[in-house]
C-alpha cells in the first residue's frame, strides 16, 4: 500500500494577492493537487487571490467541488463530509493536496471542518498560517488590535449585540449574519450614546469592490456578507 499523502490547509489572506505568505505560496506551488471548495474555479475567491500571485496555477491539477451549495445550515455537515471524502481519494493515492482558505485558515474557515474529518479518519494535515481579515482591517485604519492589557473579542454573529458591545476592549464582528443594515444601525446608536466608543468597518477587503467605513457615521456604506466591523474604546 502506498503512503498516504498530506493535506495542507493554506491561508491565502483576505483578498490582496501580495498578502499570501512565502510558505503558503510554496505549499500551493509544490502540491500535487489544489482543492477548491466551489465551482467553477473562476467564481472561487481563493482561486482569484492565488492567480493574482501565481498565474501558473492553471497549469496545476485543480479539483473543484461540483456538489450543489448547501443553502440550509442544518445540512452543512453533509457538505463537509463530501469535501473530506473527495480529498481523501487523492490522499489515499499518495498525493499531496493544498486546500486554500480565505484569510487565516484557523479562523472561521471551511477547511477546519474538513480538517476535523480528515484527522478523525487517520490522515495527516498541516496548517499554513497567514494574514487574517482582522489584521488587514486594523492595518487599513493604522491602528492596533490591542495594547497592554486590553481585551479582544471576536464574534461570528450579532446575537445579544448590546451585551457584546458592553464588553471592555476591542470587539470584532466578522461576516455578521442577518440584515447588515439593522446591525450597523444598532452599532451607530451605541456609538452615539457612548462617547468613548468608535467603530470602523470594511466590506470586500482587498478586492476592487472594497468599501471602507472610517467611522460609525459611515457604517451605512458597508455591503455584503464579507464584512468586518471593529468597535473600540477610545
Amino acid at each position: 500500500m502506498s503512503k498516504k499523502g498530506i493535506c495542507y490547509g493554506v491561508s491565502v489572506g483576505p483578498g490582496a494577492p501580495e498578502l499570501i505568505t512565502i510558505k503558503a505560496f510554496n505549499t500551493i506551488k509544490n502540491a500535487d493537487y489544489i482543492f477548491l471548495p466551489n465551482a467553477p474555479k473562476e467564481d472561487c475567491r481563493v482561486y482569484q487571490i492565488i492567480k493574482g500571485a501565481f498565474p501558473e496555477i492553471d497549469e496545476k491539477n485543480i479539483v473543484c467541488d461540483m456538489g450543489s451549495k448547501m443553502t440550509n445550515p442544518s445540512m452543512a455537515g453533509e457538505r463537509y463530509d463530501r469535501l473530506s471524502k473527495c480529498v481523501e481519494e487523492y490522499l489515499d493515492d499518495g498525493y499531496s493536496v493544498a486546500f486554500p482558505a480565505l484569510g487565516a485558515v484557523a479562523l472561521y474557515s471551511t477547511f477546519m471542518y474538513v480538517h476535523e474529518r480528515l484527522v478523525r479518519d487517520g490522515y495527516t494535515c498541516e496548517l499554513i498560517s497567514g494574514v487574517s481579515s482582522i489584521q488587514e482591517t486594523v492595518r487599513t485604519f493604522s491602528m492596533s488590535i490591542a495594547q497592554g492589557d486590553e481585551e479582544v473579542h471576536v464574534f461570528p454573529d450579532a446575537e445579544n449585540l448590546n451585551e457584546k458591545l458592553s464588553l471592555n476592549g476591542t470587539k470584532v464582528f466578522m461576516k455578521p449574519k442577518g440584515s447588515l443594515s439593522d446591525f450597523t444601525e444598532k452599532i451607530v446608536d451605541y456609538c452615539k450614546t457612548n462617547p468613548h466608543a468608535a467603530a470602523y468597518g470594511v466590506s470586500n477587503l482587498g478586492t476592487d469592490k472594497e468599501i471602507v467605513a472610517h467611522g460609525y457615521d459611515e457604517l451605512c456604506k458597508l455591503q455584503g456578507y464579507m464584512t468586518v466591523i471593529i468597535v473600540k474604546d477610545v
